[in-house]
């Protein structure tokens, strides 16, 4: 009988115990959500981020329509590039502008409609371009309304901040000012 008392004891105190360990955790854990904040407060923040994502995705800075083409500055390159050999050496140094060109009505885009381009710095130096590529995009299944045009300039002067293009696409001009390229 005694020992039938003392297991019982030792069961409700186990109890007890385990009791006493849950609602610590349950505190716990309510404390810790409490400090991140009410579910409201999350999803705001969160639509926030969203929305800042919708205003922007998508477009350039530097952006322009004109007849239903529509080109965009994607990036601005500088790459620093030399080579030694034994018999010859070589500063291949450039700069390049990246655009993306798209019919803003979908209507397929020829990859022959770059005519010219040039580009003015801050401090009045003009660069001509020494290479330019239109290609399709995406490489791999064009749409044919949006196309990636590369234009490959001798360097930027050292001391230039930003650079504005001049770019003469299907026969109109477009401008694109105060690039930095720094």
């Amino acid at each position: 009988m005694n020992n039938i008392k003392k297991l019982k004891k030792n069961l409700l105190l186990i109890f007890i115990i385990l009791f006493l360990i849950l609602a610590l955790s349950y505190f716990m854990l309510l404390c810790k959500i409490s400090l991140i904040g009410t579910t409201e407060d999350f999803s705001a923040a969160f639509n926030a981020q969203q929305q800042q994502l919708k205003d922007n995705y998508g477009h350039s800075d530097y952006e322009q329509t004109i007849n239903n083409i529509q080109i965009g500055v994607e990036k601005i390159t500088t790459e620093l590039y030399f080579i030694t050999y034994s018999w010859m050496s070589g500063n291949l140094t450039y700069n390049a502008i990246t655009l993306n060109v798209e019919n803003t009505d979908k209507k397929n885009l020829s990859l022959e409609n770059y005519e010219s381009s040039y580009a003015v710095d801050n401090l009045g130096n003009k660069y001509y371009p020494m290479y330019y590529n239109e290609s399709p995009y995406p490489p791999d299944q064009p749409l044919g309304y949006k196309n990636v045009l590369f234009i490959k300039f001798w360097p930027f002067d050292s001391k230039a901040s930003s650079v504005t293009l001049h770019l003469k696409y299907a026969g109109a001009d477009y401008v694109f000012s105060n690039m930095p390229i720094r």
